[in-house]
This record gives structure tokens, C-alpha cells and sequence, in this order.
């Protein structure tokens, strides 16, 4: 587990949260003020501070939904926003353009379509992973698609909001064309037994 610096502090399940930056937790005392808040919860989404259902939202089957854009619930827009939920993703800088556009949406300087249109989208990307033949759990599956997601978050946030640089483009696209050669050269069978 490591050592933690001297002004953190690894706690359990949250429980309740306060406007005025109060936490309880299920177990231990609670703390009067937090500064902030980094949950870890690997791939099992879960949100205990939020009441899910009263918010239309559910993280069954491993993913969090109806999110727009994997991030916005539609009808709340950026009030509530999920930063960091795709995988198999270059993490930070896509987590730095999330963050990014989540500011610009709360400052006005960026909008986000109606409800509607979000909900619309939900329903297009469920069908997506239908046709696709895959599981909900892979909601939040970006891989070779988020270089897409990246231009879509950039160009959402605005001009002066630089893009994927060539230079990573091209290591990802390497990557992923050494892996369908994997795939091809040497089977299924022999990948996934390693």
C-alpha cells in the first residue's frame, strides 16, 4: 500500500457529505472539513455519497448510466459531472480535457446540447454496444475511439483548447495495429492464453 504524505489520509465508504465540506463515513469519525475528495474505486462504479435513484442513474453492470458523453447525466448537464470513467484510455490527458470542458460548462464558456438530444445519444451508444455485441459493462470502452473522444471534448471546450498531438496519435495508432497483428499473426487462442 505504500506510504501516504503527511496531509492525506485513506479512508472507507463515505456515507454522507455536507455542503459545508463536512464527510461521515461507515466507518471511523467523520471530518469536519475535507479539502478534497479522490475516490478509487477501480471499475466497480460506485457512488454511496449520491442517491443514484433519486438522480435516474445506476452503476449496475459495471458502467454508470444514462451518462452523455460518459460524463453528463442528462438533465443535470454539468452540475454533475464524472470525470475518469472511460477505460483501456490514455487517462490524464483525457481526464485534463474532461476537467477542462467541466469548467468551461460551469463557467458559460462552453454548452452542452439539450436533454433530449443527451438522451438521445445514450439511447444511439446503448445500440452501438448492442450491435456490436457487447456487454453494458462495456459503457465506457473507448480504446481505439478515444482520439474521437478527444477531439469531441476539445472541440466542445473551444478553439483555444489544443487537441491530440500528431505525436501521440501515431504511438496509439502503432499500438493498436501491433496488437491486431497479435491478433492475426498469432490467433486468438495463443493471445488470450498468455
Amino acid at each position: 500500500r505504500g506510504s501516504l504524505a503527511a496531509n492525506l489520509e485513506r479512508r472507507g465508504t463515505i456515507i454522507q457529505l455536507t455542503a459545508a465540506g463536512r464527510a461521515e463515513f461507515a466507518v471511523g469519525e467523520a471530518v469536519p472539513q475535507l479539502d478534497a475528495i479522490i475516490c478509487c474505486t477501480g471499475y466497480n462504479y460506485s457512488f454511496p455519497f449520491l442517491d443514484l435513484q433519486a438522480l435516474g442513474l445506476s452503476t449496475a453492470q459495471q458502467h454508470v448510466a444514462p451518462l452523455y458523453q460518459h460524463m453528463f447525466a442528462p438533465g443535470y448537464g454539468p452540475g454533475l459531472s464524472f470525470i475518469g470513467l472511460p477505460w483501456r484510455v490514455v487517462p490524464f490527458p483525457m481526464f485534463e480535457l474532461q476537467s477542462k470542458l467541466c469548467a468551461r460548462l460551469l463557467s458559460g464558456r462552453a454548452t452542452l446540447p439539450s436533454a433530449a438530444e443527451m438522451a438521445a445519444w445514450v439511447q444511439q451508444h446503448k445500440k452501438q454496444l448492442a450491435d456490436a455485441g457487447q456487454p453494458l459493462s462495456y459503457s465506457h470502452h473507448l480504446d481505439y475511439k478515444q482520439l474521437d473522444y478527444h477531439a469531441w471534448l476539445a472541440g466542445t471546450c473551444g478553439r483555444d483548447v489544443h487537441r491530440v498531438p500528431g505525436w501521440r496519435a501515431v504511438v496509439l495508432h502503432a499500438y493498436w495495429l501491433w496488437r491486431w497483428l497479435l491478433l492475426v499473426g498469432l490467433g486468438l487462442e495463443r493471445v488470450n492464453s498468455s
